[in-house]
């Protein structure tokens, strides 16, 4: 078993709910671990970094929760070899200077 971490990954993305949210991109901070299986496939990094990049700024997501859960859905597709998942959001400017943010936990 294998296990990628994916650290000191931030972007500019809309997230949230409260109105200037839904206008203004803020930081979001991105961590990722990844455990899986190495068979005739591996899970590349540049792709998971690309894929979950693309859907933060695309998806403009109202809550975290969506934003992990359809991630989750969407890197596990890409790479069905994904055994386990743990992928935090942190808005880290939202409440400064407290950091804020919430973990999806997934087992496949």
């Amino acid at each position: 078993m294998f296990k990628i971490h994916i650290q000191n990954f931030e972007l500019q993305a809309i997230v949230g709910i409260v109105d200037f949210e839904r206008t203004t991109p803020q930081k979001v901070e991105v961590e990722i671990e990844i455990e899986y299986e190495r068979n005739d496939r591996f899970v590349d990094y540049v792709e998971v970094t690309e894929l979950v990049k693309t859907l933060l700024i695309e998806e403009e997501y109202g809550l975290l929760e969506d934003a992990l859960e359809d991630i989750a859905k969407k890197l596990h597709l890409k790479f069905p070899e994904m055994k386990s998942l743990n992928l935090k959001l942190f808005k880290p400017e939202i409440l400064s200077p407290i950091k804020v943010g919430v973990e999806l936990l997934k087992n496949y």
